[in-house]
Protein backbone atom coordinates (compact mmCIF):
# COMPACT_ATOMS: atom_id res chain seq x y z
CA UNK A 1 0.00 0.00 0.00
CA UNK A 2 1.08 3.79 -0.88
CA UNK A 3 0.17 6.41 0.86
CA UNK A 4 0.30 10.15 -0.51
CA UNK A 5 0.74 11.72 2.37
CA UNK A 6 4.48 9.34 2.94
CA UNK A 7 7.69 10.95 1.52
CA UNK A 8 9.02 7.93 1.06
CA UNK A 9 6.11 6.76 -1.30
CA UNK A 10 6.14 9.63 -3.37
CA UNK A 11 8.44 8.07 -5.80
CA UNK A 12 6.06 5.27 -6.29
CA UNK A 13 3.14 7.43 -6.54
CA UNK A 14 4.10 9.58 -9.55
CA UNK A 15 4.78 6.39 -12.08
CA UNK A 16 0.64 6.49 -11.89
CA UNK A 17 -1.22 8.31 -14.06
CA UNK A 18 -4.24 9.67 -12.16
CA UNK A 19 -2.34 9.54 -9.07
CA UNK A 20 0.27 11.83 -10.01
CA UNK A 21 -2.44 14.51 -10.62
CA UNK A 22 -3.21 14.07 -7.01
CA UNK A 23 0.59 14.97 -6.23
CA UNK A 24 0.84 17.94 -8.61
CA UNK A 25 -2.50 19.39 -6.80
CA UNK A 26 -0.82 19.01 -3.33
CA UNK A 27 2.34 20.86 -4.55
CA UNK A 28 0.13 23.79 -5.47
CA UNK A 29 -1.75 23.31 -2.77
CA UNK A 30 -5.00 22.96 -4.84
CA UNK A 31 -8.27 21.50 -3.41
CA UNK A 32 -7.98 18.17 -3.23
CA UNK A 33 -8.38 15.36 -1.18
CA UNK A 34 -6.92 15.25 2.45
CA UNK A 35 -4.48 11.81 1.37
CA UNK A 36 -4.77 8.76 -0.67
CA UNK A 37 -3.91 5.11 -1.10
CA UNK A 38 -2.38 3.08 -3.98
CA UNK A 39 -4.32 -0.41 -3.14
CA UNK A 40 -3.16 -3.64 -5.79
CA UNK A 41 -5.42 -6.20 -3.39
CA UNK A 42 -7.22 -7.35 -0.90
CA UNK A 43 -4.96 -7.65 1.82
CA UNK A 44 -3.97 -3.99 0.94
CA UNK A 45 -7.51 -3.43 1.25
CA UNK A 46 -7.97 -4.96 4.96
CA UNK A 47 -4.59 -3.00 5.96
CA UNK A 48 -6.43 0.23 4.74
CA UNK A 49 -9.52 -1.14 6.33
CA UNK A 50 -7.92 -1.96 9.79
CA UNK A 51 -6.31 1.12 9.72
CA UNK A 52 -9.05 3.07 9.56
CA UNK A 53 -11.47 1.45 11.45
CA UNK A 54 -13.73 4.22 11.57
CA UNK A 55 -13.74 5.48 8.33
CA UNK A 56 -16.95 3.78 6.24
CA UNK A 57 -17.10 5.68 2.77
CA UNK A 58 -14.54 5.89 0.00
CA UNK A 59 -13.63 7.13 -3.22
CA UNK A 60 -12.80 4.58 -5.71
CA UNK A 61 -10.66 5.04 -9.00
CA UNK A 62 -8.76 2.57 -10.98
CA UNK A 63 -5.16 3.75 -12.12
CA UNK A 64 -2.05 2.27 -14.10
CA UNK A 65 1.43 3.43 -14.81
CA UNK A 66 1.86 6.00 -17.08
CA UNK A 67 2.45 4.28 -20.25
CA UNK A 68 0.49 1.33 -19.32
CA UNK A 69 -2.58 -0.11 -20.79
CA UNK A 70 -5.49 1.83 -19.22
CA UNK A 71 -8.06 -0.69 -17.23
CA UNK A 72 -11.33 1.50 -18.09
CA UNK A 73 -12.81 0.41 -14.65
CA UNK A 74 -14.71 3.26 -13.76
CA UNK A 75 -14.49 5.36 -10.60
CA UNK A 76 -17.12 4.95 -8.17
CA UNK A 77 -17.92 5.62 -4.05
CA UNK A 78 -18.57 2.83 -2.14
CA UNK A 79 -17.71 1.47 1.73
CA UNK A 80 -16.20 -1.56 3.27
CA UNK A 81 -17.47 -4.14 1.47
CA UNK A 82 -17.44 -2.62 -2.01
CA UNK A 83 -14.01 -1.58 -2.15
CA UNK A 84 -12.89 -5.20 -2.10
CA UNK A 85 -15.07 -5.86 -5.31
CA UNK A 86 -13.41 -2.86 -6.90
CA UNK A 87 -9.96 -4.47 -6.24
CA UNK A 88 -11.11 -7.65 -7.26
CA UNK A 89 -12.75 -6.06 -10.46
CA UNK A 90 -9.65 -4.18 -11.19
CA UNK A 91 -7.19 -7.34 -10.90
CA UNK A 92 -9.26 -9.52 -12.97
CA UNK A 93 -9.60 -6.72 -15.69
CA UNK A 94 -6.10 -6.26 -15.31
CA UNK A 95 -5.11 -9.87 -16.31
CA UNK A 96 -7.07 -9.65 -19.23
CA UNK A 97 -5.51 -6.85 -20.56
CA UNK A 98 -2.04 -8.19 -19.49
CA UNK A 99 -1.25 -5.11 -17.47
CA UNK A 100 -0.88 -3.72 -13.75
CA UNK A 101 -4.31 -1.63 -12.84
CA UNK A 102 -4.50 -0.50 -9.02
CA UNK A 103 -6.82 1.39 -6.86
CA UNK A 104 -6.70 4.91 -5.62
CA UNK A 105 -8.92 5.16 -2.22
CA UNK A 106 -9.34 8.32 -0.97
CA UNK A 107 -12.21 10.73 1.37
CA UNK A 108 -11.58 13.51 2.74
CA UNK A 109 -11.73 13.44 6.38
CA UNK A 110 -14.19 10.98 5.91
CA UNK A 111 -17.02 13.62 4.12
CA UNK A 112 -17.30 14.06 0.62
CA UNK A 113 -16.86 17.42 -1.21
CA UNK A 114 -20.62 18.23 -2.55
CA UNK A 115 -20.00 19.69 -6.05
CA UNK A 116 -21.59 23.06 -4.84
CA UNK A 117 -19.15 23.94 -2.60
CA UNK A 118 -16.22 23.84 -4.46
CA UNK A 119 -14.71 26.28 -7.18
CA UNK A 120 -14.30 24.02 -9.87
CA UNK A 121 -12.52 20.91 -11.32
CA UNK A 122 -9.31 20.03 -13.36
CA UNK A 123 -7.99 17.34 -15.14
CA UNK A 124 -4.27 17.32 -16.22
CA UNK A 125 -2.55 15.86 -18.63
CA UNK A 126 1.02 15.96 -19.84
CA UNK A 127 3.34 14.51 -22.22
CA UNK A 128 6.98 13.98 -21.03
CA UNK A 129 9.54 16.95 -21.47
CA UNK A 130 7.12 18.63 -23.76
CA UNK A 131 3.92 20.08 -21.99
CA UNK A 132 1.12 20.01 -19.14
CA UNK A 133 -2.26 20.48 -20.31
CA UNK A 134 -5.04 21.37 -17.81
CA UNK A 135 -8.63 21.21 -18.62
CA UNK A 136 -10.73 22.98 -16.29
CA UNK A 137 -14.28 23.79 -15.10
CA UNK A 138 -15.99 26.17 -13.01
CA UNK A 139 -17.88 25.95 -9.43
CA UNK A 140 -20.89 23.98 -9.90
CA UNK A 141 -19.24 21.66 -11.90
CA UNK A 142 -17.44 18.01 -11.56
CA UNK A 143 -15.07 16.17 -12.73
CA UNK A 144 -17.31 13.62 -14.52
CA UNK A 145 -18.19 16.34 -17.22
CA UNK A 146 -14.44 16.54 -17.78
CA UNK A 147 -14.09 12.93 -18.11
CA UNK A 148 -16.87 11.96 -20.27
CA UNK A 149 -15.81 15.31 -22.58
CA UNK A 150 -18.98 16.99 -22.14
CA UNK A 151 -17.48 20.72 -20.76
CA UNK A 152 -14.32 22.04 -20.38
CA UNK A 153 -14.66 25.73 -19.36
CA UNK A 154 -10.73 26.57 -19.91
CA UNK A 155 -7.61 24.85 -21.45
CA UNK A 156 -3.92 25.86 -20.11
CA UNK A 157 -0.67 24.39 -21.87
CA UNK A 158 2.01 25.03 -20.01
CA UNK A 159 5.76 24.58 -21.57
CA UNK A 160 7.34 21.54 -19.45
CA UNK A 161 10.20 23.59 -18.45
CA UNK A 162 7.99 26.18 -17.06
CA UNK A 163 5.47 23.76 -14.96
CA UNK A 164 7.66 24.72 -11.86
CA UNK A 165 7.05 28.40 -12.36
CA UNK A 166 3.56 28.74 -12.73
CA UNK A 167 2.00 30.98 -10.44
CA UNK A 168 -1.30 33.10 -9.70
CA UNK A 169 0.17 35.54 -11.30
CA UNK A 170 1.53 34.01 -14.59
CA UNK A 171 -1.03 31.23 -15.49
CA UNK A 172 -3.22 33.57 -17.65
CA UNK A 173 -0.27 33.52 -20.60
CA UNK A 174 -0.72 29.85 -20.29
CA UNK A 175 -4.46 29.90 -21.41
CA UNK A 176 -5.07 28.49 -24.93
CA UNK A 177 -8.96 28.63 -25.29
CA UNK A 178 -12.11 29.74 -22.83
CA UNK A 179 -15.72 29.13 -23.44
CA UNK A 180 -16.96 31.97 -25.63
CA UNK A 181 -13.77 33.23 -27.17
Amino acid sequence: MLDGNNINDIKKISNYGKASGFLIAKRYNLPTYSNFYIIENEEEVQTLLDTFNEQNEFCMRSDTQVGSIPIGIGGRNGNRYTIFEYIKQIKEQSQRLGTKGVAIIYWNKGKFCPTYDVDGCFYLDYQTKKQLMIDYVGKGWDGSFLSHGSACHETYTIPWNEILFLTDNNISKYKTSRIGE
